[in-house]
């Protein structure tokens, strides 16, 4: 009898128990990774681009089947006149080959000239436990070693989701790095997932309503890097940022180096002023959509 009202007091702390429910990474053609990337100064360039990574048909290396990731819709989004065009962003076409062991839980890449594969995830590891990853920047790590530091989950569309940290960057199971899922990118401090979409899970967005904007962006919206009738003042700002137009100004989004969305507003006005003094210093892109439909694009610095 005791050791029964030892069980039940044990059931009863416990709490209800559940198995952890593994998510592969989605391998369909529908699969879209809309993402961005910076080319910095130090790169010899200054400008922000925004593509896909998306999956299309199979290959086989080395013995082993990939699906073959491929980087579509590349779009210039902001260039710095003063600087030449970056030459390290990904062109479109076939970047890669991914596979799989959804048993084991891990995820290899094959980079073009690469004679084996390289584990880029590996949904087992335990805090204090390392993995050295293509898809993983080491930039903020401790003598740039990426070393698990917590295990949580995320919400994806309605769905809990495994969520690794290494130092300060998110793996999360089915969608992969929050910076660059398939560690293509050279830089990849300097990318991020502005959204994952896939047609079972819905979205997954870790700046929302960043997906709906550079999805349609990349759709070809009609855009303009012009700013001749535009003034935005000054710059570098610190605290407050005068934007002056000759037309109304319908919409303006801020956004960071790695396409997160900060600011959000609706306008009737040509003239608007933002208070930016609770964000942080840094590169930022402004959006202008104007009334007439045409969009502006075009950087300033937050010091």
């Amino acid at each position: 009898m005791r050791n029964i009202h030892f069980a039940l007091l044990f059931i009863l702390f416990a709490g209800p128990v559940s198995s952890q429910t593994y998510y592969p990474i989605p391998e369909d053609s529908s699969d879209i990774w809309v993402m961005g990337y910076h080319g910095s100064q130090d790169d010899g360039c200054d400008e922000m681009h925004v593509f896909n990574y998306r999956m299309i048909g199979d290959t086989l290396l080395s013995g082993n089947h990939y699906k073959k990731v491929m980087v579509e819709n590349m779009l210039l989004f902001y260039h710095n006149m003063g600087w030449p065009n970056c030459s390290n962003a990904p062109a479109n076409g076939y970047v890669g080959g991914f596979r799989q062991d959804s048993i084991n839980k891990k995820c290899y890449m094959m980079l073009p000239g690469m004679s084996t594969d390289t584990l880029i995830y590996d949904f087992n590891l335990q805090i204090g436990d390392t993995l050295k990853s293509i898809a993983i920047p080491t930039f903020f790590c401790t003598n740039y070693v990426s070393t698990l530091t917590s295990i949580d989950s995320v919400l994806v569309n309605g769905t809990y989701h495994l969520r690794q940290t290494f130092c300060t960057y998110n793996v999360i199971e089915g969608v992969g790095s929050e910076n660059d899922p398939f560690g293509i990118l050279p830089n990849i401090e300097l990318a991020g997932i502005i959204c994952f979409r896939n047609d079972t899970m819905g979205f997954y967005e870790p700046d929302p309503p960043s997906c709906t904007y550079f999805t349609g962006l990349i759709a070809n919206v009609p855009q303009s890097t012009s700013i001749a009738s535009i003034q935005v003042f000054p710059n570098p700002c610190r605290g407050i940022l005068k934007i002056i137009a000759e037309d109304k100004i319908r919409a303006i989004r801020i956004y960071d180096a790695f396409s997160h969305l900060y600011i959000n507003l609706t306008c009737t006005e040509n003239e608007q002023e933002i208070n930016l003094q609770s964000v942080s210093t840094g590169v930022y892109f402004l959006h202008l959509e104007m009334n007439d439909g045409q969009c502006y694009n075009t950087r300033f610095i937050i010091f």
